[in-house]
């Protein structure tokens, strides 16, 4: 008996290794994330909605998905904001409503960083909600937060702007939308440039079957254990 003692040892072990797995997934350090498309967008476009992710602007670059969000920061990042195409502006007279993007996955939100535009601060966003979602028309979503960026206070141009880094309530999706509450006080909205920090979900079938897997390996010795040990039973009373 005391090899199916040890299988069933095994099989403990196995399933500790699955916990542990999964707090490993929950625990894992936050990558830069840009989202992958626009899904809506209902304030227009005086200049390309691409333009507040697409790194152009930026003194250095990040692979979306890949590079570690705290390095990245780390090099003290900053945005060029003297060229026209350094960011993205609403249509005219329209200064609040709804973005919504597609990340191209699931992940974990825990942050989001911006930049703001600096000479054009009227323009620049004050007050933003962020919600994140599993579903692309926002049927139901959790809210991550709201933040205020405040007027950054310059009215020059300025080619090394820097980052603003806010918190927020971790919650997983895949689809993430930008609520522009208020902006500075002109009649158009801008957003400079933003990334979020986050943490790819695995889907739930892939975990489960990797899972499922794992299981059956660790079982397997135990029950070929049990059988053999079953037959030298019967060997003997034979």
């Amino acid at each position: 008996m005391n090899g199916v003692s040890d299988n069933l040892l095994n099989v403990r072990s196995w399933i500790g290794a699955l916990i542990l797995l999964n707090g490993a997934l929950s625990a894992q350090a936050g990558i830069v994330l840009a989202p992958s498309s626009v899904v809506a967008n209902n304030m227009g476009n005086t200049t390309q909605l691409d333009r507040a992710y697409n790194q152009v602007h930026l003194s250095h670059t990040y692979t979306s998905g890949a590079t570690d969000f705290d390095a990245f920061l780390a090099q003290g990042v900053t945005h060029n904001s003297v060229p026209g195409s350094s960011r993205w502006q609403s249509s005219n007279n329209i200064t609040t409503g709804a973005i919504d993007f597609d990340l191209g996955g699931a992940y974990r939100i825990d942050r989001i960083v911006m930049w703001d535009g600096g000479f054009l601060n009227l323009e620049d966003v004050n007050s933003l909600t962020i919600l994140i979602s599993d579903v692309s028309n926002f049927a139901t979503s959790s809210t991550l937060g709201t933040i205020n960026l405040g007027n950054p206070g310059v009215l020059v141009l300025d080619t090394a702007r820097t980052h603003q880094l806010f918190n927020l309530s971790s919650a997983s999706g895949r689809y993430v939308r930008l609520q522009i509450n208020s902006n500075q006080g002109a009649l158009r909205s801008s957003l400079a440039e933003f990334a979020f920090d986050a943490v790819a979900i695995p889907e739930a079938s892939s975990f489960a079957q990797v899972s499922l897997m794992m299981f059956i390996c660790a079982l397997l010795p135990a029950l070929r254990s049990r059988r053999a040990t079953h037959r030298d039973k019967l060997v003997q009373t034979s």
